[in-house]
């Protein structure tokens, strides 16, 4: 079908030659099947031209006026009607009783006028001129500001345009005498009827577009003109296809594989093959790639991968041998894809022998997609990377078709020369126009990779270790000079970000609103779910709302690796400049993303940025109050008092710049966490000042926020932060530089030393019947409770009399009183877990060492903390000491 769009003189050779051959075809096998009776769809273009070219008044056209006007002016319109005039004479040349006599069918034919109607073409330049002209009104009235309708023509035809015939009408009488035939719907009903299913289409194309705005223009802007095709495009899918029957059971198994994929290739291919889409006609190239030393394959020359796809229909075939380790996929997609390219190809399909492809008409969904995408970045068409979707490794971009437009800006590399072996080839295209919101995985366009995908492979998985960093940044780079020099508008790049969460919970309350977040439309973002809890009931859910989405990753550890290992895990899967790190139990802000990209554009060298993580209200209750007074909370809201140079930030809510690899979570840090994130920012920033010129440490960001709930729900559990400390104790050994020795012990190594010489006093009273030893067994047993009252003592004072420690509100009165006792207790835990962490990993000389941990970056920290416990030792002294002199006033 098409309108003016198509059936013009530019298309005059094309549209004779297909339709006639379509027409024959269709003749032959009804005549060979015996069909009784066959219908013939011709049109109203076999009228001449001459009786329609009246702008005064209207003409209408019957049946005979074909045969009755043998002059100059009989010409039919273009050669659309031509042919459909000389099938006509030849269907009546078959109404012979000697042909009726070897059971042709009886022919019938009729002409069709101006047809139009719900479910008809309405756009990319098929359509006719009802739909063009609503689509238009339709656009102008509801979509956009402006005032001027485009009409093909000069306006005074009486129908169709941009010039075909002036003047064209149908006269209905034979068909009202012969079928008692007359329209259903008048022309105002039929053009109302076809305008509201229009708008319902548009609106459906609307919601597509709600969150890309200027897409959507731009969209509107190319709905408003209608279009010439040219019918001899020809596009050719070059179908790189690496073979080997290497890590397989038995070698013949490899070309059952081939079959299979031959056989869906051909399936899927007919309908763009055949048919085309929107003029263009599609041909498939297949290259083979064979391993120099796989006997199966040789000798080349009619080997039998080429007999298999033959037998299945392709012919234009390509093999080349490759001499190189196996399971060298890249290298071999890399020297396909350079002939492929000399050879003109249009489009490259970095295929393997043992997929199946499961969607019809992949082709002209791909040339669809990259014209989608050349529309709305205003960049040439081919400018990007559209993949299939895997149904065997759901969410991860692979099996892209790469434009031209790619070998053009890479010299005909597809992938940098000697990179890549057999992995990361094709998250590197992903990646590298994923900078500019062009890479797009097709939901709908499927394939099934039988060996391989997120299952074991025939031969050895050998990843790059450092291409999401140089190599990527290089190409990027270059991408970003191309498009310079190539592009009339600058399309800019946009700030790619990934947000990382390890989650053991799987609580969707939490995590969906994190996969949600309202994104910049200059801001491209994945969010990777690092599951750690192989068994949990809600991974099922999340894998079926999110799988077939490329920029959401939901990853499975095998088992439970704790939260540095997940963290890792993200890294590696991520790609982008920035990474956002949180936990599974956070609220973030809906600004979140906005406020990223305020801030990194305003600290372009940071190495990262502390977010503020907040708690609810500590009012609530005494436990809550202790916490905030415990000091436990103390660096989740840093990032409000402190600007510059932040000495770290808690995973909870933490902004990293992606530049090296190595700078990864150390796993000697407990699983449930742990002094891992201190560890990290440290590494972080040193590294990152170290290697990079101009940077800076890590900066505060107060306005990117997240609500992060008490934990256990606000109910008491000392035991959560004895694990913590148990972990971030390791630092001490770890960080020489940033530890000071005590002038005094701390309540749990002084608590610790009392119990030891209760025991030891305890023993020689067993054997030494002294009153003096019986009174130091008494006061000793005594200084135990009084560790505790004498940190009690000491941190009421220093709440009462330090303003600071009132920055956050707490409970009031008497249960003010009773949280800063709690506060004590909460400390002395995390004490106690330091000790008994240093103890299990045997780092005895760190005993009486602390941690600095603002690390040499506030002056008058490690002093305070030494007179905070020196002050604790002299009330516990000072409490022994009346306690002495009580026990004897008593015996006296």
């Amino acid at each position: 079908m098409g309108g003016l769009g198509v059936i013009n003189s530019k298309n005059n050779f094309i549209i004779y030659r297909e339709n006639h051959v379509m027409s024959l075809n269709i003749f032959e096998v009804s005549i060979h099947s015996n069909i009784d009776k066959f219908f013939y769809a011709s049109s109203a273009c076999v009228y001449p031209c001459g009786k329609q070219t009246n702008f005064n008044q209207d003409i209408k056209l019957n049946e005979f006026d074909t045969w009755n006007c043998i002059n100059k002016d009989s010409n039919p319109q273009e050669s659309y009607g031509a042919e459909k005039l000389c099938s006509e004479i030849f269907l009546s040349s078959l109404r012979n009783p000697e042909n009726i006599a070897h059971n042709f069918p009886q022919f019938k034919i009729a002409r069709f006028h101006n047809v139009y109607g719900e479910g008809g073409t309405w756009y990319g330049g098929r359509e006719k001129v009802p739909a063009a002209l609503l689509r238009k009104a339709i656009c102008l009235n509801k979509y956009t500001k402006e005032n001027m309708i485009e009409i093909w023509g000069n306006g005074k035809q009486r129908r169709s345009k941009p010039v075909g015939v002036n003047n064209r009408n149908s006269d209905n009488t034979l068909v009202n005498e012969y079928l008692n035939w007359s329209p259903k719907y008048s022309i105002r009903e039929g053009m109302k009827k076809t305008s509201l299913w229009i708008q319902q289409e548009l609106e459906k194309q609307h919601h597509q577009y709600k969150d890309d705005p200027i897409g959507w223009n731009e969209l509107i802007s190319s709905y408003l003109e209608s279009k010439l095709i040219v019918l001899n495009n020809e596009i050719t899918f070059g179908v790189l296809l690496p073979i080997t029957s290497r890590g397989l059971p038995k070698p013949e198994n490899c070309l059952e594989n081939l079959s299979n994929f031959a056989k869906s290739l051909y399936k899927t291919s007919q309908q763009d093959i055949q048919n085309g889409f929107s003029g263009i006609n599609y041909k498939i190239k297949i290259y083979i790639g064979i391993d120099k030393n796989d006997s199966l394959f040789h000798p080349i020359k009619n080997n039998p991968a080429e007999r298999i796809l033959y037998e299945h229909g392709f012919t234009d075939i390509d093999t080349t041998e490759f001499d190189l380790p196996p399971g060298s996929i890249c290298e071999i997609w890399r020297g396909l894809t350079r002939k492929a390219y000399n050879d003109n190809c249009d489009y490259f399909v970095l295929f393997g022998d043992d997929i199946i492809i499961e969607t019809d008409g992949w082709m002209s969904k791909f040339y669809e997609a990259y014209r989608k995408i050349s529309i709305q970045n205003k960049v040439p068409c081919g400018f990007g990377c559209v993949t299939f979707t895997d149904t065997s490794f759901h969410g991860f971009p692979t099996f892209p078709v790469i434009g031209r437009v790619h070998l053009d800006i890479f010299n005909g590399d597809v992938l940098p020369m000697n990179t890549f072996q057999n992995q990361d080839g094709d998250p590197y295209l992903f990646q590298t126009y994923r900078r500019w919101g062009c890479s797009i995985m097709l939901k709908d366009v499927k394939i099934n990779n039988v060996v391989g995908g997120s299952l074991n492979p025939r031969y050895e998985r050998t990843h790059h270790p450092n291409w999401s960093f140089n190599i990527l940044d290089n190409s990027v780079n270059r991408v970003e000079k191309w498009l310079e020099k190539n592009c009339k508008t600058s399309l800019p790049k946009l700030l790619t970000l990934d947000i990382i969460v390890p989650s053991y919970r799987v609580n969707l309350k939490y995590l969906e609103p994190m996969i949600n977040l309202e994104k910049p439309v200059t801001m491209s973002t994945t969010t990777i779910i690092i599951i750690d809890d192989p068994s949990s009931p809600n991974i099922d859910i999340l894998k079926r709302l999110y799988d077939n989405d490329p920029f959401v990753r939901i990853r499975v550890n095998k088992t439970n690796l704790g939260a540095s290992l997940s963290r890792n895990r993200g890294l590696r899967e991520s790609n982008a400049d920035y990474v956002l790190f949180f936990d599974d139990d956070v609220i973030p802000e809906k600004n979140i993303l906005f406020e990223c990209e305020k801030i990194i554009k305003k600290h372009p060298d940071a190495c990262g940025f502390i977010g503020n993580s907040k708690f609810p209200p500590a009012t609530e209750s005494i436990y809550t109050s202790a916490l905030v007074l415990s000091g436990l909370t103390f660096f989740w809201g840093i990032s409000e008092i402190w600007d510059d140079d932040v000495p770290w930030g808690v995973t909870a809510n933490l902004l990293v710049r992606r530049y090296n690899e190595n700078v990864l979570y150390d796993p000697i840090f407990p699983k449930t966490g742990g002094g891992e994130d201190i560890d990290y920012c440290l590494k972080q920033r040193n590294c990152f000042i170290e290697n990079v010129k101009n940077g800076k440490g890590f900066q505060a960001a107060p306005n990117v926020i997240v609500t992060h709930p008490w934990w256990n729900n606000g109910n008491r559990d000392y035991w959560r932060f004895y694990k913590w400390a148990t972990g971030d104790g390791a630092l001490i050994y770890m960080y020489p530089e940033l530890t000071y020795t005590d002038i005094a012990p701390n309540s749990i190594e002084l608590l610790f030393g009392t119990i030891l010489i209760f025991f030891v006093t305890m023993i020689i009273s067993l054997f030494t019947a002294t009153s003096i030893i019986n009174d130091f067994t008494v006061l000793t047993f005594l200084s135990i409770p009084l560790v505790i009252v004498s940190n009690i003592i000491a941190d009421m004072h220093l709440h009462l009399t330090k303003q600071h420690y009132k920055r956050v509100p707490t409970v009031d009165g008497y249960r003010y009183v009773l949280a800063m006792a709690e506060s004590s207790i909460i400390r002395m835990m995390s004490e106690f877990g330091r000790l008994m962490g240093i103890i299990k990993r045997k780092e005895f000389n760190c005993i009486g060492k602390r941690f600095d941990w603002f690390v040499n970056r506030r002056k008058g920290t490690i002093k305070e903390e030494k007179l905070n416990n020196l002050k604790k030792f002299f009330i516990w002294v000072g409490l022994m000491i009346l306690s002495f002199r009580l026990l004897d006033t008593i015996k006296n």
